[in-house]
């Protein structure tokens, strides 16, 4: 009985699906304001919205060479500002340093030291000319001298007086020009010409090629020809050749005037070398990395237009602002503008969703109408 019960099939439990049966439906509740002609057009809105899509308002373009001409027209799609580069920047400097004149400073105050030390020679001098003086005091103002005039030039000064006045004459003169410790040449060439010339070293030379300097005489400052700066040696043989010219002396006079110049004239022209650097400075830095500004919507280059030096720093400039300007602002600046046309598209649709509502109540009421219409648009 038990093995015939076994074979029999069960009666299947159907009292779970009965009960999941009988539950109470689900039911979503949706907003009374949700209705499906408000479906319609938010689904008109999204399929719309499709034909907008992320879209760069920037593009970029290829820079052409100098000469070549343009392959296409670029418009500067914001103002920048026109930058130069590095290399431009570091050349356009240089060329303002070089421009910047070499500062001198003329020193008053010289010529008042040298006329002291003449007077005081020509005291000596009238000591060993004068008949009444002693071998001692003759003695001490020779010993005096010879510390840094010959004894020729003693001699001579003790016979003629008045060398002394014409030397002073000349060194006032020299001073008042302007005499110089250093030498300015342009190249070793002029260098080595004047070497030959004065048969003088000239160990202090500086090479500077510009034609005139910077001179401060007290508080006015002037530009002076650079020719106008004469140093020492050269000042001694062009006053000698004047007093030759002047005056009618022998070589033994000219000799001892030549001595006593070359002695007592001290240089009262100094270069200042720190206003000269400073002056450099500000050059450097009065050259700005912005030249100008590029307006938007401005033409940078036409199609097949020539491209020049100036179109290329345009192009460079915009190129760098749009690097420097980084993906932030420039997603900003194409959402504004993709969002710009999208409200565009969209304002007309919802004029006639605004006039459908209001003078065709039948057509909003029927959903398969709406949906027509939907497509249609």
């Amino acid at each position: 009985m038990a093995i015939k019960n076994f074979f029999v099939p069960k009666k299947k439990d159907t009292r779970l699906i009965e009960a999941i049966r009988n539950r109470a439906p689900i039911k979503i509740r949706i907003p009374k304001f949700i209705t499906p002609q408000l479906l319609i057009l938010c689904s008109t809105i999204a399929v719309i919205a499709l034909f907008f899509p992320y879209k760069e308002t920037i593009h970029s373009f290829d820079l052409p060479k100098l000469g070549e001409a343009a392959k296409e027209t670029i418009i500067a799609p914001f103002t920048f500002d026109i930058v130069r580069t590095q290399e431009e920047l570091e050349r356009e400097r240089k060329k303002a340093v070089d421009q910047v004149l070499q500062v001198w400073d003329y020193d008053p105050t010289v010529w008042g030291k040298v006329k002291e030390k003449f007077i005081n020679l020509k005291k000596s001098v009238n000591h060993l000319a004068d008949t009444s003086s002693s071998e001692d005091t003759i003695r001490f103002y020779k010993q005096a001298l010879a510390k840094y005039l010959s004894e020729n030039s003693i001699n001579n000064l003790t016979k003629r007086p008045y060398l002394i006045d014409d030397a002073m004459d000349l060194a006032e003169e020299m001073l008042d020009r302007g005499v110089s410790s250093i030498l300015l040449v342009p190249s070793v060439e002029r260098l080595s010409e004047l070497r030959s010339r004065y048969n003088t070293s000239f160990s202090q030379h500086l090479f500077y090629d510009r034609q005139f300097v910077s001179l401060r005489h007290d508080t006015v400052e002037t530009p002076v020809p650079t020719t106008n700066i004469i140093v020492k040696e050269i000042a001694l043989e062009n006053a000698i050749k004047d007093l030759r010219r002047d005056r009618v002396l022998d070589d033994e006079a000219l000799n001892t005037v030549y001595e006593l110049l070359f002695v007592f004239i001290a240089p009262n022209l100094k270069i200042n070398s720190q206003l000269f650097s400073l002056r450099k400075e500000k050059a450097a830095r009065d050259v700005l990395e912005i030249t100008g500004k590029v307006v938007k919507d401005t033409e940078i280059v036409r199609k097949h237009q020539e491209v020049t030096a100036e179109i290329i720093q345009k192009l460079n400039s915009l190129r760098r602002a749009m690097e420097k300007m980084g993906d932030r602002r420039e997603k900003q600046k194409t959402l504004a503008a993709n969002a710009g046309r999208l409200i565009m598209a969209l304002l007309p649709l919802l004029f006639v969703a605004f006039y459908l509502k209001k003078f065709k109540i039948r057509l909003v009421r029927s959903t398969k109408h709406l949906l027509a219409l939907s497509v249609l648009l």
